[in-house]
């Protein structure tokens, strides 16, 4: 039996990471599996929240139709993500009633199943530690980076669900597996830290809460998309739900919207059209299932949507797989950027996620970096913060640092070209560029580079030989470029490797108040709830960038929390 990867493929390499054989690479388009390294072992298909590995090339037979099915039940949680999970579990606990989770993808896990950093404070392990309570001043933190706009008992019920969901973890699902005292990621101070960033949470969260929830009787439906919530007198009593078989009818006392980001929906390509269809379509945060369902329900339930709320984040300039080491080299800040134009259009020593607006503005939101051989062999540098070109500082030359690079020596087969330290070289990029195509382009000369780019050779080699003198006058009078930072292109062959406009996912629609229930035209709707990407209440939006109280996933998991909680209390006997 082989392992094949379909046209789901969303480039999120946990396959590739955890490969026993380093039989799965990238091949220019997605990721592939080498079927004379694979050994059949699956880990690849179980860990693939898209099912986009499977034992056959051809498409599953279509299942057999039925009949309208009618369900019941006291929650209806509409999409499994993170914010779902967590809420349909602590409300079965809580109650013992029957809870409903309804996720459209085939596995449950949303977003969330690849998030790594959760922002616990004040747990019952720091308490026996004797580390202080640090909400007040989180709070504080907060409101003071959303300019005191956002309702101060919401920004505190989050940073309290945080806690509470550790200690509650704490009970039940062994949490010391992936977290543990050390370096609290907000404060920088004592408290919980992740024990192995390479894995993050996301993926530990989404396999205990999916058991426990099976643990309390709830029901999770997956490939099953609500396609209109049902009201009565005001209150949503149930939902339609399209599932592979047809159409099923859920009734519900409660019911809770959680569909996550809004990368790929309508409503936002409408609002933000410039960034619409510009960026790289294989990677986690854009994936296809992200239509923003949830702003449509409650649209058409005639709920009041918040579409000035909406924003993006900009992560900046990222390589098609930028989890390869070979496409980590377009993360370098001492090579030349180019758009599509063959223009220089950058200061490349600016941390990509401040430049990521002005990537925006070039033809398509592409840029390539250019490299010569001197730079491509010379270390790489990475900005401190997080990864190479990325992170939450602009660069001084205090956080420059090298940046080893992880290529094999000599010229191996691209297939085995895995997870070993090696060392840049023309030989081995010459080879990459004939593997994937225009990810990677090689030239002997700048025009030959040019013509393998379709770009004007005298444009680009214009640009070149502006910067190359820039680097030689010792000061870049186009964009203020540090002088350490300033190397020419020169000596070949040439390279450049292609990156996109990276978006960390897209946000709001609903406001809800602290117990997260949605806000109707006369205030808060009885018995519905709102968690996760869908929610404007948690940060405030700046010329469509979020100042937020705390990263994604914290948010996502405390609001599902909170939910949980409120619904429980109000469907209480």
């Amino acid at each position: 039996m082989s392992f094949y990867i379909n046209k789901n493929c969303i480039g999120c390499a946990f396959c590739h990471n955890e490969c026993p054989k380093n039989a799965i690479y990238f091949n220019g388009d997605q990721y592939a599996i080498e079927p004379n390294l694979c050994i059949n072992c699956g880990k690849c298909r179980d860990l693939c929240l898209m099912s986009a590995v499977s034992d056959s090339q051809f498409s599953e037979p279509r299942p057999e139709q039925h009949e309208t099915l009618h369900k019941s039940c006291d929650f209806l949680v509409i999409g499994g993500g993170a914010s779902g999970l967590i809420a349909a579990a602590r409300f079965a606990e809580l109650t013992g009633k029957k809870v409903i989770v309804l996720e459209k993808n085939k596995k449950p896990g949303g977003s969330g199943y690849f998030a790594v950093g959760l922002n616990f404070a004040n747990t019952q392990m720091e308490r026996d530690a004797g580390i202080p309570d640090t909400i007040d001043d989180l709070v504080r933190s907060a409101m003071n980076a959303t300019n005191w706009q956002l309702n101060s008992k919401l920004v505190e019920g989050c940073f309290k669900a945080l806690g509470e969901t550790f200690d509650w973890l704490c009970q039940w699902a062994n949490p010391e597996e992936t977290w543990s005292l050390g370096v609290h990621p907000m404060t920088g101070k004592p408290g919980i830290g992740l024990n192995d960033h390479r894995r993050g949470s996301g993926r530990f969260m989404t396999a205990k809460l999916v058991s426990r929830i099976g643990q309390l009787g709830g029901e999770l439906l997956t490939e099953h998309t609500a396609t209109r919530l049902l009201t009565e007198d005001g209150c949503v009593i149930g939902a339609v739900v399209e599932d592979p078989g047809g159409e099923t009818i859920i009734t519900c006392k409660a019911c809770m919207l959680c569909t996550g980001s809004l990368i790929r929906s309508e409503l936002l390509k409408k609002q933000i059209p410039a960034f619409a269809d510009t960026r790289a379509k294989r990677y986690a945060h854009d994936a296809p299932y992200l239509t923003g369902d949830a702003l449509t329900l409650a649209s058409q339930a005639g709920i009041p949507l918040n579409l000035d709320s909406l924003c993006l984040a900009f992560v900046g300039c990222m390589p098609v797989a930028f989890h390869e080491m070979p496409f980590h080299q377009g993360q370098r800040v001492d090579a030349l950027k180019i758009n599509l134009d063959g223009k220089r259009w950058c200061n490349e020593g600016v941390n990509q996620h401040i430049a990521a607006e002005k990537l925006l503005e070039q033809p398509q939101s592409v840029s390539y970096t250019i490299m010569d051989s001197d730079i491509l062999s010379s270390p790489m540098l990475m900005l401190a913060g997080g990864a190479p070109g990325m992170g939450p500082f602009p660069p001084t030359p205090q956080n420059v640092v090298p940046f080893e690079g992880m290529y094999p020596d000599g010229i191996p087969d691209f297939a085995a070209m895995r997870g070993e330290t090696f060392q840049a070289t023309p030989e081995v990029m010459k080879h990459i560029s004939e593997q994937v195509g225009d990810c990677v382009c090689y030239g002997k000369t700048i025009e030959e580079l040019a013509e393998q780019l379709h770009i004007n050779p005298q444009v680009l080699t214009a640009t070149v030989d502006r910067y190359n003198a820039l680097c030689a006058k010792g000061r870049d009078d186009d964009f203020f470029k540090q002088p350490e930072l300033m190397k020419p292109i020169q000596r070949g062959p040439f390279f450049a490797i292609r990156s996109y406009l990276y978006l960390d996912g897209a946000f709001g629609g609903l406001s809800v108040n602290e117990h997260m229930e949605i806000i109707g035209s006369d205030g808060p709707v009885s018995g519905l709830y709102a968690a996760g990407d869908i929610v404007s209440s948690r940060y405030i939006n700046d010329a469509h960038h979020k100042n937020q109280i705390t990263n994604d996933y914290s948010w996502a998991i405390a609001s599902g929390f909170i939910a949980g909680r409120s619904a429980s209390v109000y469907l209480k006997d």
